[in-house]
């Protein structure tokens, strides 16, 4: 045999060999591997399963305990009786004008809930039917009402429409139809306390109270101060973070109706859209006393006085309405010329002619050239020109400043 033919025996001895391992592997540990993996996986599911089946019954088990406490009598003449009794006046304390009440017939089979076939009657539900009429404001504080009491009651169905549909707008009064369901569970407490009033013991304890001369009402304090007011009211209350009254803002057969939008009127400028200073101007100059006269077009008012001295109080002048409510620029006096006058408004300098606007001559400042032509760099003042400046660019200004002496 030569050696390529032994190379070759050897490389499908070779391939043989790992085929029949692969196979051994797959069948002796892949599949058992895999079908316990998914038997893990079942038997985890199952666990869960089980876990979640003992965590709902004893979560029903902690229900029923309660419920045993809301329930009604187990008497269904008793329960009758007291549920009427309680929910009747309660609906016309918040509000509505009941109709029509009626009760569920006992005799009747059809309310009782059996467990099985054969057995006796688990829990036993009674249906109330009510026909009112009110505001929705009462229907939602009824609602709210019948939502925190601690008794095993629901509000099965409930209609609602207008009283008078005509009357959209003026009419708000609801006819209202609901149906109530109160329940008496399967072994409910036997010595049950009724909710709306007191037992027998406390009436009879009282009974004996009073025959002995003894103060009356004694024995019901406790009962009267607890009366609808229990532990249990107050954790159903929190049971929802609801706000009910915020329903009666809402009209149902319209939408919500959204408040009014107050909106404060910005106030009114009597003289936007008039050029004030257009109507300010030049009427006098006087060089040799180095004063001017400014007369207003618009308001009876006396000229207005300027003189081209420091410190003698008339040096600046300000262009203002009569109320002086508003100021449109102030300004100073820098030099009075036979029919001109040279002034300061912030930094930039105007020339204004007699018979000249102010408006007119503060169509643009002169120039550096009609500065040096009139002289009038040495009447310029900084000082009071910056504070003319804006608080923002009198910051800017000191910086320039502080980079011009470095």
């Amino acid at each position: 045999m030569s050696p390529r033919e032994r190379r070759l025996v050897f490389i499908f001895v070779g391939i043989g060999a790992a085929a029949i391992l692969g196979y051994v592997f797959y069948q002796m540990i892949l599949i058992p591997y895999g079908n316990n993996q998914a038997l893990l996986k079942k038997l985890k599911e199952d666990l869960s399963q089980k876990d979640d089946a003992i965590f709902n019954i004893e979560k029903d088990q902690a229900r029923l305990k309660h419920a045993k406490q809301w329930s009604l009598p187990s008497s269904l003449d008793r329960a009758v009786a007291e549920y009427r009794g309680f929910i009747d006046p309660f609906l016309r304390e918040c509000g509505l004008t009941v109709d029509d009440f009626q009760t569920p017939n006992i005799n009747t089979s059809k309310f009782m809930v059996t467990q099985q076939t054969g057995k006796k009657p688990g829990h036993i539900v009674l249906p109330f039917r009510v026909q009112a009429k009110g505001e929705m404001s009462a229907l939602v504080k009824a609602l709210d009402g019948i939502r925190k009491k601690p008794i095993m009651h629901r509000v099965q169905s409930l209609t609602i429409q207008r009283q008078d549909p005509a009357e959209k707008s003026t009419n708000t009064r609801l006819v209202i139809n609901m149906t109530l369901e109160a329940l008496v569970v399967n072994r409910a407490q036997q010595n049950w306390e009724s909710l709306f009033t007191p037992g027998p013991t406390l009436v009879a304890l009282e009974g004996v109270s009073a025959l002995a001369g003894g103060p009356r009402g004694l024995m019901l304090t406790g009962w009267t101060a607890g009366r609808m007011t229990s532990v249990e009211e107050k954790k159903l209350a929190l049971l929802s973070e609801r706000r009910y009254a915020d329903m009666g803002k809402k009209n149902l057969f319209v939408g919500l109706i959204e408040p009014p939008v107050v909106r404060e009127e910005e106030p009114v400028d009597p003289w936007a859209g008039i050029d004030f200073p257009g109507f300010v101007r030049l009427e006098t100059t006087l060089p040799l006393q180095k004063e001017a006269y400014f007369r207003h077009l618009l308001e009876k008012a006396p000229n207005i006085r300027v003189k081209a001295m420091p410190r003698s109080g008339y040096d600046t002048f300000r262009v203002q309405d009569e109320a002086r409510t508003k100021i449109w620029f102030r300004a100073k006096v820098l030099r009075v010329d036979q029919r001109d006058v040279f002034f300061q408004v912030g930094e930039d300098l105007y020339k204004i002619h007699i018979g000249q606007s102010l408006s007119d001559a503060m169509r643009r400042p002169l120039s550096i050239l009609e500065v040096d032509d009139y002289e009038l760099e040495g009447l310029y003042d900084e000082e009071w020109a910056n504070q003319e400046l804006p608080e923002s660019m009198k910051s800017t200004q000191k910086k320039s400043n502080r980079k011009k002496s470095r």
